[in-house]
């Protein structure tokens, strides 16, 4: 089963769904980095009826945190700033599939608080 959620993480490293930049009046980015280890992200997000139309992002960073913010772009699209609001760091492990340590689980939490951080 672990190898499972490996093969999951590789495939969105190597072939992410939402890389990319959005502009536009529906749109909002918000960028968040981790200075220990260089990880540097920007999601892009248009809002349209208080839905989330469609995300992107941008970034350098290991593969833990563009996995991440890929699944989790794929994961928000259709809902609500107030659901992204309610996504927790059990729900970005949950995604993720794999025991992470307490140094990765910066990695994997860096977009979600990228997403947030524009809901707030």
């Amino acid at each position: 089963m672990h190898s499972l959620y490996q093969q999951k993480i590789m495939d969105h490293y190597h072939f992410p769904r939402n890389k990319g930049v959005l502009e536009g009046d529906l749109c909002a980015h918000s960028s968040q980095s981790n200075p220990a280890c260089g990880d540097q992200i920007t999601l892009y997000i248009c809002l349209e009826n208080n839905k989330v139309l469609d995300a992107k992002f941008s970034g350098v960073g290991c593969i833990l945190s563009l996995a991440a913010a890929d699944m989790l772009l794929e994961s928000i699209k259709g809902k609500s700033p107030a659901q992204i609001g309610e996504i927790t760091a059990d729900d970005m492990k949950n995604m993720i599939g794999i025991q992470v340590g307490p140094t990765r689980i910066k990695c994997i939490l860096l977009p979600l608080q990228a997403a947030q951080h524009l809901y707030a």
